[in-house]
């Protein structure tokens, strides 16, 4: 007997399994109407025991003088196997409607029809009767059951129909393959073929929309941790913005200071390419776009400009490139230029040149000095000198997956930046190649 129940329920059995299975896997993860999975499973299970109970009350209806109990026995089986199939409908429904109002005037067709089938259990003939010779007898009501469940299969059919206008494609889809599956259901049902089988089709049903559920929210999980992972990123970025403008004022109002003492007139000409120098650099600093290299190289001549009033040899800046439409993350050139002039040259002038050329997909963009300074490369010196470039080396890395080498000798320094090449939106007849040089 238990043989023959589990041969006729295993693949119930095994979809359910699975769908244990899968709420086990997503047990960290707040799926939607979980309980109502768990209320599916419960229920289904108890229609898979009255499969038992009635191989149970055959065998029980052979045996002399227990006939009459063999039939109260199918009575009630019977009776709770029509109270919950609709019932089972009706939660596929509540996965899908959130709201409690709408909820409860779904439930009005379920409680009709457990109402109708109950009365058998108290002798009522309306819904059912079992034969004396244990064959099942459907009452006047008995088509409550087939009507319940038409009501929630057109149901399925207008929300998955509300959806699709809502363009919301996929639950549209998964809600269509429900309404095909409970027609399935009730059709197989209405003529008695293998309601171990239509077990299977529920079981199934649930199984997809869970599935459903749990890789929508998989998707929301990852997303949002994609949005919290870019404003990370955001936020660090602009930590590593603001770094740059206190590093340059201090430099230049130190810069400022000691010219107030020894040459008044220099010291006007740096504040006014001080108040340049601001002009241009805070509206780089607030900028979370990539800006087109010319505006960059601005930046560059500005701040050239400012440490020439301060040194009384000429600093040379050597321009040569094969192509500027491009884009770049702004004060990513001017740091390392200020580097150069700082620990590249001396005070009594120097060269410092910009290259910009492509190369594999990628623009090379070079800076280099003729290393007039005298200095020691000890590891210290590289040390000191590396602090300045991190920062940019870390953004350029955030911003556009760029990446910067240093090559450092007793002949000067150059720093190559490699970024994928970025076409401007805007193109602008920029030129080819070109070479200047500035003081």
């Amino acid at each position: 007997m238990v043989a023959e129940y589990i041969n006729e329920n295993y693949m119930t059995f095994m979809i359910l399994f699975s769908l244990i299975a899968a709420m086990i896997v997503n047990k960290d993860v707040e799926i939607p109407a979980s309980r109502l999975f768990i209320t599916g499973i419960t229920l289904l299970t108890l229609i898979t025991l009255n499969d038992l109970l009635h191989l149970y009350q055959q065998e029980l209806f052979t045996k002399p003088n227990m006939q009459e109990t063999a039939l109260t026995l199918r009575t009630w089986g019977d009776s709770i196997a029509f109270i919950l199939r609709p019932v089972l409908i009706m939660i596929e429904i509540f996965m899908v409607i959130p709201e409690k109002k709408l909820r409860k005037l779904c439930a009005v067709p379920a409680v009709l029809n457990g109402l109708v089938f109950s009365t058998a259990i108290f002798g009522s003939k309306i819904a059912f009767s079992i034969n004396p010779d244990n064959s099942f007898n459907g009452g006047p009501l008995h088509f409550t059951i087939y009507m319940t469940q038409i009501v929630y299969i057109m149901l399925l059919l207008v929300l998955s129909v509300i959806n699709f206008k809502r363009s919301n494609r996929g639950k549209s889809l998964m809600l269509i393959t429900m309404f095909m599956q409970a027609v399935f259901v009730a059709v197989r049902e209405y003529k008695d073929i293998a309601p171990s089988f239509t077990n299977a089709v529920t079981a199934l049903c649930m199984l997809d929309y869970y599935i459903y559920l749990a890789t929508i929210e998989r998707q929301a999980i990852s997303d949002s941790l994609l949005q919290k992972e870019l404003d990370l990123t955001k936020s660090e970025l602009t930590v590593l913005r603001n770094q740059i403008q206190p590093h340059f004022i201090y430099n230049v109002l130190s810069m400022i200071r000691s010219l107030t003492r020894t040459d008044t007139e220099k010291a006007v000409q740096a504040i006014n390419n001080f108040s340049k120098y601001l002009k241009t650099h805070i509206k780089a600093i607030q900028n979370e776009d990539m800006i087109p290299f010319e505006e960059e190289l601005k930046n560059v001549r500005v701040y050239v400009d400012l440490a020439q009033t301060d040194y009384p040899g000429e600093i040379e800046l050597v321009c040569d490139f094969e192509d500027t439409d491009f884009t770049i993350p702004a004060l990513s050139l001017e740091p390392i230029v200020e580097n150069a002039i700082q620990h590249g040259i001396s005070r009594m002038g120097g060269r410092i040149t910009i290259t910009a050329r492509r190369e594999d997909g990628m623009m090379c963009i070079s800076i280099s000095d003729n290393g007039t300074a005298k200095k020691d490369i000890t590891p210290k010196f590289t040390e000191r000198l590396g602090v300045g470039l991190e920062n940019t080396r870390r953004r350029l890395a955030m911003q556009c997956g760029g990446r910067m080498e240093t090559l450092i000798n007793e002949n000067g320094c150059t720093v190559t930046i490699r970024i994928p090449e970025t076409r401007r939106e805007n193109n602008e007849d920029t030129g080819g190649r070109r070479s200047s040089a500035d003081s």
